[in-house]
């Protein structure tokens, strides 16, 4: 949970994660689905 109320995900992170945005789903009620990928170390 980024924002709102629900399950913490990201509670008990040690470090940062980069990610990518793999994709996105928008339903119709206007809600969004967003794909991530952990980003590759360069």
């Amino acid at each position: 949970v980024i924002l709102g109320k629900g399950l913490p995900l990201f509670k008990n992170l040690q470090e940062r994660i980069n990610l990518r945005l793999q994709g996105t789903k928008t339903f119709s009620s206007g809600s969004m689905l967003l794909y991530y990928a952990r980003q590759k170390d360069t």
